[in-house]
């Protein structure tokens, strides 16, 4: 009886103990719960943030867990019951971009976290920024972090930040705009600034807290010419970078253009290192290191050395025949030009580029072929100095003389001398009209219109000559009426050749005669 009783006493400690167990695993599970709440924000057109009221705040755990809250007139939404686990959070409100964020919910624990909706079709950039200052008689920059920065709109508060410990900050979903910055840390005085924000982009801002003494860093450009002469260079690119590395980005305002006196200057300078760098179109690139000491006043003249060696390009203009006479005589007043053969050629909206020589700054870069234009002197010469290396047309003309033209290839520092005659213009002109024969037509002959008529030879030269391979020519087209003119034809005899689609072609020796016009019809037969 004892044991028996025993053994039941011992079964009931037993399920008492699990009935106990069971009970406080269940005791567990129901103060795990966790809590997730925070406030839903619309970004308005100045970049202030404002409570959306009636956003929807979804979290979702796993397919089938699922649960959705509104937010209310404050924009503050609140799950108060979620089990431990993964959550993704889903926030819309009509008129915006919907936003999403996953967090991680450990047992007991109250998790905050705000949103912030951009209206849809606005377009946001970045804003970062660091803050910093200078030790005592130091160069180097100090970050400073735990220092806070106030973004304002029109004195309204954007947002606030802490810089980390790098002193960086940064402000996102910012419409395009003027901002204020603000930024406070203790012992120094809080320090105002601004910084603008282009579209989709990035505006960066450094603020400095703490006094420091400012220095500056100025200068003379000088161009290094082909006679060893050294000239100020007007308009030569100077930019002053923070770093050594020339990718550094430039620090603010320290980009300026020489005038004429080559001068530039850099005022109210930080401490630091620095790279001096000065650029100029057919000049070589020139960089040079600065370390700026507090205060330090920093004379830097600079020399750039020509990328190439200019060459010369001159040459004298006489008469050349009058008929069968060769005269010689100077030609005065005679108009010269130099431009780029691309000019005519191949222009088609690309730039001639200057030849720079392969392993200077500007052999990979194009750099635009200069034009050149003078008159022949007394003596019938003219000259062109300082002509950078590029392929050129070289053009002369004057009434009463036929054009010259020559296309030349100008090498660093190879000189042109060129000897130029002009003929005597003695033209006459050719006219005519173009008719077409059919029998299919019942033998009608009709005046064409855009019959392409042509006189040619190997020895013409005239103002509107077409030049090939092996021949030079003149050519019009028929008006409306059949009728074709061709002026200014230097006396002699000539082929022409008269052609039309459909047609046979119809070629015919022609003489022109001096101040005299020569009449040439045509009529051409159908082909088929």
């Amino acid at each position: 009886m004892r044991r028996s009783i025993g053994v039941s006493v011992f079964a009931l400690v037993l399920v008492g103990g699990m009935l106990c167990a069971c009970s406080a695993e269940e005791s567990s599970v129901v103060s795990a719960v966790t809590t997730i709440k925070g406030v839903v924000l619309g970004v308005q057109a100045n970049g202030v943030r404002a409570p959306l009221e009636g956003a929807n705040v979804t979290a979702r755990s796993g397919r089938k867990s699922e649960q959705t809250v509104t937010t209310g007139a404050d924009g503050t939404f609140a799950f108060p019951a979620l089990a431990p686990g993964k959550y993704q959070l889903d926030v819309s409100a009509t008129g915006y971009t919907p936003a999403v964020k996953r967090v991680v919910l450990a047992p007991d624990t109250e998790v905050s976290t705000n949103f912030v909706l951009v209206p849809r079709g606005m377009t946001v950039g970045v804003i970062v920024g660091t803050v910093y200052t200078y030790p005592p008689n130091s160069i180097d920059r100090q970050y400073v972090g735990g220092a806070t920065v106030q973004l304002t709109s029109g004195g309204a508060e954007v947002e606030q930040a802490v810089t980390d410990a790098a002193g960086s900050f940064q402000f996102a979903k910012i419409p395009a705009g003027t901002y204020g910055v603000h930024v406070e840390k203790a012992p120094f005085a809080p320090v105002d600034t601004q910084v603008t924000l282009e579209g989709a982009s990035v505006g960066s801002v450094s603020v400095r807290l703490g006094d420091v003494e400012l220095g500056s860093v100025s200068g003379i450009v000088y161009g290094a010419q082909n006679d060893g002469t050294l000239t100020p260079l007007e308009g030569a690119a100077v930019r002053l970078t923070s770093g050594i590395a020339y990718a550094s980005a430039p620090v603010d305002g320290t980009m300026v253009e020489t005038g004429a006196d080559g001068a530039f200057a850099f005022n109210d300078v930080e401490p630091g290192y620095y790279q001096l760098l000065v650029t100029k179109e057919a000049y070589t690139t020139k960089s040079t290191e600065i370390v700026m000491t507090p205060g330090a006043i920093i004379k830097q003249n600079v020399v750039l050395n020509r990328a190439w060696v200019g060459a010369t390009v001159k040459g004298t203009v006489t008469e050349g025949k009058l008929g069968f006479f060769s005269l010689g005589d100077p030609i005065a007043d005679a108009r010269v030009t130099l431009e780029s053969a691309y000019v005519r050629e191949r222009n088609k909206g690309v730039p001639p580029c200057i030849i720079c020589p392969k392993g200077t700054d500007c052999y990979d870069i194009c750099i635009p072929v200069p034009s050149f234009e003078t008159q022949t002197d007394a003596s019938g010469a003219f000259e062109f100095k300082d002509v950078p290396p590029a392929q050129y047309r070289l053009a002369v003309s004057k009434d009463g003389y036929f054009p010259y033209e020559q296309y030349l290839t100008v090498r660093s520092g190879v000189d042109w001398d060129l000897q130029i005659q002009l003929d005597v213009a003695v033209t006459g002109k050719l006219e005519g009209t173009v008719a077409g024969f059919s029998r299919r037509s019942g033998g009608t002959i009709n005046r064409l219109v855009g019959a392409h008529v042509v006189v040619h030879t190997p020895f013409l030269r005239a103002a509107n000559s077409v030049a090939s391979n092996t021949d030079v020519w003149l050519e019009t087209w028929t008006d409306e009426n059949g009728n074709y003119t061709i002026e200014d034809i230097p006396v002699g005899t000539y082929t022409c050749e008269v052609s039309m689609v459909g047609y046979k072609p119809q070629r015919v020796t022609v003489t022109i005669e001096r101040d005299q016009t020569t009449e040439k019809n045509f009529i051409l037969r159908k082909s088929h």
